[in-house]
């Protein structure tokens, strides 16, 4: 019977030190100046809208790239909690999702192309933006 009950017992505490992750709809910032919706840009016009109207609209980017060519803005939102414990103790820590917010500019300040590249848990924003400025597709 004591084995039994030791069984149980250090089944328990195995389980009672754990992760789990609780996915949410994303919410509340947690880094950033603010979040900049869809909704927001679409005002915005290739070849028509300048890189004034951007600063007026959005304020000083984040990051600036390419001698202030490409504008970056970048905010992190909540999309999900992290709950941990270890035996009688425990806690809860937001978990983020980065999003940016890309525009780049011609040589007579119009706008070129812009878009929006939503990251994961695991940040690679930077990686991501340097990624989409050496893409000259559009």
């Amino acid at each position: 019977m004591k084995i039994q009950y030791c069984l149980i017992c250090g089944a328990l505490v195995i389980v009672m030190q754990s992760c789990i992750y609780i996915p949410t709809p994303q919410h509340s910032l947690l880094s950033g100046r603010g979040m900049i919706e869809n909704e927001d840009t679409q005002e915005i016009q290739i070849g028509k809208t300048t890189r004034e109207d951007i600063l007026l609209q959005f304020g000083e980017p984040d990051v600036t790239i390419n001698r202030q060519t490409i504008f970056v803005y970048r905010w992190t939102r909540t999309h999900g909690y992290l709950i941990f414990g270890a035996g009688y103790s425990g806690d809860i820590a937001p978990v983020g999702k980065t999003t940016l917010l890309m525009f780049e500019f011609n040589p007579q300040n119009l706008l070129k192309r812009f878009e929006f590249i939503p990251e994961g848990i695991f940040n690679t924003t930077m990686e991501a933006a340097m990624q989409w400025v050496t893409n000259e597709n559009p």
